[in-house]
This record gives structure tokens, sequence and C-alpha cells, in this order.
């Protein structure tokens, strides 16, 4: 687009199409590079991963002694149950 933007204003600014454009490409680009950092603010130097992983260590401890837990014997009880 910013290729031929100058074609497009040259008629009616002139003189003035390469300042026009400049300042139109730097606008453009300036919002392009705020979208791109706003999409990863932290630029990859927070790990979640490490974090969640720790939460949920602090958490449910030792899944031994947590309520929380899955059992994998769920099948049996219902076909027991069956």
């Amino acid at each position: 687009w910013l290729l031929t933007l100058p074609f497009c204003m040259v008629k009616d600014l002139g003189l003035l199409t390469g300042p026009a454009t400049a300042a139109m490409s730097w606008i453009l680009f300036g919002v392009y590079q705020i979208g791109y950092s706003i999409e990863d603010p932290f630029k990859k130097s927070l790990r979640l991963s490490i974090l969640c992983d720790a939460i949920r260590h602090d958490v449910i401890g030792n899944e031994s002694e947590s309520a929380f837990y899955i059992e994998e014997d769920e099948e049996d009880e219902y076909s027991e149950i069956r």
C-alpha cells in the first residue's frame, strides 16, 4: 500500500508527496510496531510454564497427600456398577 501511495498523491500534492509519504509511512509502521509489542509485552522473558508449575506444586504438593487427584481405576469402578 505504501509503495503505491506516492503515485496517488503526486497529482494533488506535487513536491510535498515525498514528505507526506514519509510521514504516513512513519505513522503506519509505528502503529504496526505498537501492535507487535502489545502482542508479546514481556518479549518471552516471563516464563509462564515455570510459574504455573510452581503454583501447581504449592497448591497440590505431593499428589498422595492431596485431595485433588485423578483415579486411574475409574473405568473399573464404572464397569462394576453396570
